[in-house]
């Protein structure tokens, strides 16, 4: 697909962080391979000497209102009096 950007060009205008700079020597870096099995990764990881599990995360928190009441349930709406006409005096 011609109009489709890659992925670094996105990381950039989203976060404004050119990836494929090399910390060091600020020169371009070059992908040359990409991962896709969980094997291939796992080996990868652990050559490198890092950890191969994924993160543990907490649940999500749930709302603070649970249930909504229903109609018939729900206090009496009173609405605020109207405006004076007159909104300077």
């Amino acid at each position: 697909m011609p109009n489709r950007l890659p992925w670094a060009t996105l990381i950039w205008r989203v976060f404004l962080r050119d990836v494929l700079e090399c910390l060091r020597c600020k020169g371009r870096m070059e992908i040359v391979a990409a991962l896709t099995s969980k094997a291939a990764i796992t080996r990868v990881l652990r050559h490198l000497g890092l950890s191969a599990e994924a993160h543990g995360f907490h649940p999500a928190r749930p709302p603070p209102q649970v249930e909504l009441p229903f109609a018939d349930e729900a206090p009496d709406f009173v609405a605020d009096a109207p405006a004076s006409e007159d909104f300077g005096a």
